[in-house]
């Protein structure tokens, strides 16, 4: 191929990809710029059909869940007639294609009308579809519905641009509908500004910069903390400085929202002295009467290298901290980033049948099946746990793997599960853990006709030793003092702190008179112990009530009550018994 030929095979690609990002930018200050939400979705609908690449007709609307009806009500439309606008004014989720898709989640993609058009209306033309849901974190919050000719069949690359903006406009959805919750609307925001494709610097009306997204930060040099505080001015050369703060406090006075490419280009400093020329879009921004204005900038020399470098995009994955494979269709691995390499360095020869890769083909013919391209799961690999997200790609024929460890999640899940339920001091289960195994034993009583006995157990001399010898005495006593009952229980039976010196056990499927036996020995156990701390000794004793857990037990508070009571009754006939 000659260099002219390549330069206009790779055109089209360059025009879609300045497209999308242009749009996608747009979309992220619409979500920053006055108006209302319906307002941004004309602007949206606007952008796609001015797009002639996209090859769709001029028409289409934005339809958003109305939760409370499960109805997709119409917010946005452009070229439809009037009798299609008041056919598909609402749609409940599961009819027509829009309300499929609101329903599944899942876009629809559809040359033609068929059977699942069932909104139809006077004098339809041949016409298809592309009908993409709008959903953030798993939740629709609505549907793009835009027209195509009859048979037309959209590419896999128009369908990837769709569906980020797709994406791009549920974010911008949900910071519309999140104004209620200013936390939320606050990492939301910020998400938005990390996630747009151009450098992003917000300044407040002083001139003083108040943010820089990680954009920025890659184009200017600068680390954000180096940025934030300093004069706008310190991103342009010195000898255009003092002329800026003028044209900044004009703009002030008058502040309005300016294009990407209107008016002349700046020029901007890196932090290493080197300059650029850039374009910039001004978005003012008001918050509780402090006005801040949002800079996008643009290094347009960069832009016509980025173009000739696009397919050195691929190589980022090199960078990423954890592991990237890549599998072909015939199950042979093609590509692992560093990471991958490091964490396992037998998964090139092993291929297939290495652990991280097990199953691997089973999950790409599910994934083709149910017309999906990505899915979650988790693999145990060398004591380690990674979460796994498998992208199968078929226009490439290969399948990407991103792996990341969550070991430490499961382990931070398990130790706060165990903290929730489980004494500090013992290492006993807690009141809490024990009232409910106490819920399902009075159950299992009532409904299968088990019975079981629980033992409240209160020490008789733990008063004594807190006051003589101090609280730390009395902890100690405590640990002491369970593993003397834990080594009286059985296997099967719960022993719980409840608080202070008290001690709760759940016997299971024993009889009354097995349950007596045990709750003696227990007390026998404590009595013959002896406490010792800082040449002092004292007789450790208990008080020990007793009751049934059976199908006339009542309810929780009853049995507790009940067990409570016959350990003040022992208490006062004289303790330890």
């Amino acid at each position: 191929m000659t260099t002219l030929a390549a330069n206009a095979a790779v055109a089209p690609e360059v025009t879609r990809l300045r497209d999308e990002n242009e749009v996608l930018t747009a979309l992220l200050q619409m979500a920053l710029a006055p108006g209302t939400l319906d307002e941004v979705l004309a602007r949206s609908l606007d952008l796609l059909l001015g797009l002639p690449w996209l090859e769709i007709e001029a028409r289409g609307a934005i339809l958003l869940l109305d939760a409370t009806s499960n109805t997709l009500v119409m917010r946005a439309n452009r070229g439809l007639a009037p009798h299609q606008v008041t056919a598909c004014a609402s749609v409940r989720l599961g009819e027509c294609l829009c309300g499929s898709v609101g329903h599944s989640g899942e876009p629809i993609y559809c040359a033609g009308v068929d059977e699942r058009h069932s909104h139809r209306y006077p004098h339809m033309q041949p016409h298809g579809h592309v009908v993409l849901p709008i959903k953030v974190n798993h939740q629709t919050l609505g549907v793009i519905n835009l027209y195509v000719p009859e048979g037309h069949e959209t590419n896999a690359t128009q369908r990837q641009f769709l569906e980020n903006i797709a994406n791009t406009l549920a974010l911008v959805i949900q910071h519309h509908q999140a104004s209620d919750a200013l936390q939320e609307s606050e990492r939301h925001f910020r998400h938005l500004l990390q996630a747009a494709p151009d450098a992003l610097v917000i300044a407040g009306a002083g001139g003083r910069i108040d943010f820089i997204n990680h954009q920025a930060e890659q184009m200017l040099g600068y680390q954000s903390a180096e940025l934030v505080g300093e004069p706008v001015e310190t991103l342009l050369p010195e000898s255009l400085r003092a002329a800026h703060v003028g044209l900044r406090d004009k703009f002030l006075a008058a502040p309005r929202t300016r294009s990407m490419g209107e008016g002349r280009e700046l020029t901007v400093r890196r932090k290493d002295g080197s300059e650029f020329p850039a374009e910039i879009s001004l978005s003012p921004m008001g918050d509780n009467g402090r006005t801040q204005v949002m800079t996008a900038i643009r290094d347009t020399t960069e832009r016509r290298r980025r173009e000739r470098d696009y397919k050195h995009v691929a190589s980022f994955a090199t960078y990423n901290p954890n592991p990237v494979i890549e599998v072909d269709t015939g199950g042979n691995v093609t590509y692992l980033n560093p990471a991958a390499k490091s964490a396992f360095p037998k998964l090139e020869a092993q291929g297939t049948t290495h652990p991280m890769l097990a199953g691997i083909e089973v999950v790409v013919d599910h994934l083709r099946r149910a017309g999906k391209d990505a899915t979650l799961r988790e693999v145990d690999f060398d004591d380690t746990i990674f979460e796994q997200k498998i992208v199968h790609i078929p226009d490439f024929g290969v399948t990407r793997v991103y792996a990341w460890d969550i070991s430490s999640l499961r382990r931070l899940a398990h130790e706060l599960k165990h903290q929730a339920s489980h004494d500090a001091l013992t290492g006993l289960i807690n009141r809490s853990e024990f009232e409910f195994r106490l819920e399902r034993a009075l159950e299992g009583a009532r409904d299968n006709d088990e019975h079981h006995i629980l033992l409240y157990i209160d020490l008789d001399q733990f008063k004594i030793v807190n006051d003589t010898c101090g609280h730390i005495a009395g902890d100690e006593l405590l640990r002491q003092i369970t593993t003397v009952l834990k080594d009286r229980v059985r296997e099967s039976d719960t022993l719980a702190r409840l608080g202070g010196d008290e001690f709760g056990l759940l016997l299971l499927d024993c009889p009354l008179e097995k349950g007596h036996h045990i709750a003696e020995n227990i007390r026998d156990a404590v009595a013959k112990y002896r406490f010792c701390w800082e040449q002092k000794t004292f007789d450790i004793g208990a008080s020990i009530g007793l009751v049934g857990v059976t199908t006339e037990s009542g309810e929780l508070k009853d049995i507790l009550s009940a067990a409570d009571a016959a350990c003040y009754v022992a208490k006062d006939h004289g303790r330890n018994r």
